[in-house]
């Protein structure tokens, strides 16, 4: 929440820009950019770094749901599929963030996630295998100390 600011929100911006690339290779160096840090997030580092993303997914659900769930099966995607060396690493790095997000406020629920309309159901299942944890609060979040030992 800002107030009395002049500012543009950064999610605004990046949906923006998403939404003029018209590159499907563009369009992918764009997700990842948004969401690596999604990838290899521990709950010591700096909110900002996902803020925008979630941001994105969660203000986007209602006017503009494609975007939600271009990102959200991205997200999903690139969870199993960056390093597979990784995926358990990555996968509870995934989960950090949205705790943190839950638990720093960024936004209040995760369900609007849960809720977009035409959402595939290989994505929904997906999703809720992913977020259903974090939102019982059932994931123990990550910290920096963890990923040396991976």
């Amino acid at each position: 929440v800002t107030l009395s600011s002049t500012n543009v929100p950064r999610w605004i911006m990046i949906g923006w820009l998403m939404r003029c690339v018209k590159s499907n290779a563009i369009a992918a160096y764009t997700k990842l950019a948004l969401l690596f840090d999604w990838l290899f997030f521990a709950k010591e580092e700096n909110i900002m770094n996902i803020e925008p993303g979630i941001l994105l997914m969660v203000h986007s659900v209602q006017k503009y749901p494609e975007i939600t769930l271009i990102l959200l099966e991205f997200l999903l995607d690139i969870t199993d599929a960056f390093d597979v060396n990784a995926k358990e690493y990555i996968y509870q790095s995934v989960q950090t963030s949205f705790h943190c997000i839950l638990s720093k406020s960024v936004v209040l629920s995760l369900e609007p996630l849960l809720n977009v309309i035409n959402m595939p159901p290989r994505i929904r299942q997906k999703a809720i295998q992913l977020l259903q944890p974090v939102i019982q609060g059932h994931v123990t979040p990550l910290s920096s100390s963890s990923s040396s030992s991976s």
